[in-house]
């Protein structure tokens, strides 16, 4: 994260006129900043969007008969990493920098639909549709 020389050149500039100008300094000066727009740039920030059917998304998870129902849902959306690290937040699940896709997507089903049928199978075991 280095800063290149033009503006390290503005903000020694700024610093000196803040710290011995005068009111008249002060004031161009507040004009000249004022044209100026401060903005982080990173790759990780460029195209970001953020995803706006994360609610509905999630209602289509838990009502998901199974994991592979639940897995086809999240494929069928094309979500980046980001979009499934903001998913998994939402549902109070820890992330780890090193989680990969498709761990993230195992995660997140685990919590949203395997416990789920998990829990249903264990209240009510008779439910569960055996070959004979």
């Amino acid at each position: 994260m280095g800063i290149d020389k033009i503006s390290a050149d503005i903000l020694t500039r700024t610093t000196q006129i803040l710290r011995s100008g005068s009111d008249e300094d002060l004031q161009r000066l507040r004009k000249y900043l004022a044209g100026f727009k401060i903005s982080k740039t990173g790759s990780s920030e460029i195209g970001k969007k953020p995803f706006r059917d994360l609610t509905y998304l999630i209602k289509e998870l838990r009502d998901a008969k199974s994991s592979s129902e639940a897995m086809d849902l999240l494929n069928a959306r094309n979500l980046n990493k980001d979009h499934l690290i903001e998913l998994s937040k939402e549902i109070g699940l820890p992330v780890v920098k090193s989680d990969r896709l498709e761990h993230l997507k195992a995660k997140i089903i685990h919590e949203l639909v395997e416990t789920r049928l998990n829990s249903e199978a264990i209240q009510n075991p008779n439910s569960i549709h055996r070959p004979k």
